[in-house]
């Protein structure tokens, strides 16, 4: 990895022989991707969709959410046992809320964006084990609570190790 900044001097010592430091380190992602973008939309009158990582590795997952309205408190995007929650309530007509779900090459940095403002604050679900990924092969994402929500488009790219 790579610095991603300079270096943190985190403690005095009164010796002057010593110092303790931190390094926060920018490392690449393994992972080979796919250029073929997969995509699955889901909406109101469909709620559930498939996405199919093709890879032998799990990849990162983005939802793209826009909004007609003002949206639920629990907007809910679950796949299998997990689920991942927003309060969508303070979204207006247009808005677009982008969740990036991991650190990964095609995407960035994991994040919550309203239209281009990050804010975390719209997660409402637990810590973990929210954040979701596309596991390999065929995986079924189910949203619920869509008040005003006019889709939910989720996109991956399939990834190997």
């Amino acid at each position: 990895g790579r610095p991603e900044s300079g270096v943190e001097i985190t403690d005095r010592v009164d010796d002057q022989d010593s110092r303790a430091f931190g390094i926060t380190l920018v490392c690449f992602d393994p992972r080979l991707y796919s250029q073929a973008e997969v995509s699955t939309v889901l909406a109101p009158a469909f709620p559930t969709g498939t996405l199919t990582n093709l890879g032998n590795s799990p990849a990162p997952l983005v939802a793209i959410i826009t909004m007609g309205g003002a949206g639920g408190a629990t907007f809910t995007l679950t796949k299998g046992a997990t689920t991942f929650v927003l309060n969508l309530s303070a979204c207006t007509n247009g808005q677009v809320v982008t969740v990036v779900f991991e650190n990964s090459s095609p995407y960035g940095k994991r994040t919550i964006l309203r239209g281009t403002t990050e804010t975390f604050a719209l997660k409402v679900s637990p810590v973990t084990p929210t954040w979701m990924d596309a596991s390999v092969g065929a995986n079924t994402y189910t949203i619920t609570n869509t008040t005003n929500v006019t889709s939910c488009v989720l996109l991956t790219h399939s990834a190997w190790s």
